[in-house]
């Protein structure tokens, strides 16, 4: 299990404000909704909104069948695009976490390097 931990600093060095605690495996990817008040994580294969104020998960996780290969949030706030490294391209709705719109690149995307096939 993961955490995300916004960070202050004091004369001690970084202090957490809190632990958020719930991702599954790592936190590959984080993105702050432009409210600033939540967060999206993402991890092997799930993409998860985070209430800041709370420390809460809000909705269900948004899950891919394959690894992850990126994320990122509409500039207004509404949507999750998410992608793995089959090529598919998934768009979720923040306030639903449904998943509104998919689609498959025509290649799969490089992983670490390789060649696309």
């Amino acid at each position: 299990m993961s955490s995300v931990t916004p960070q202050r600093f004091d004369n001690d060095g970084p202090q957490p404000y809190m632990v958020i605690l719930g991702q599954d495996g790592y936190v590959l990817w984080l993105a702050y909704l432009p409210d600033g008040r939540r967060v999206v994580t993402g991890s092997h294969k799930t993409v998860r909104v985070w209430n800041l104020e709370s420390g809460k998960q809000e909705g269900a996780p948004m899950e891919h069948e394959n690894g992850m290969s990126d994320l990122a949030v509409t500039r207004d706030g509404t949507k999750i695009v998410s992608s793995d490294n089959d090529g598919r391209i998934g768009v979720w709705d923040v306030g639903s976490h449904k998943l509104v719109r998919e689609w498959t690149h025509p290649e799969r995307f490089p992983i670490n390097g390789e060649t696309a096939k």
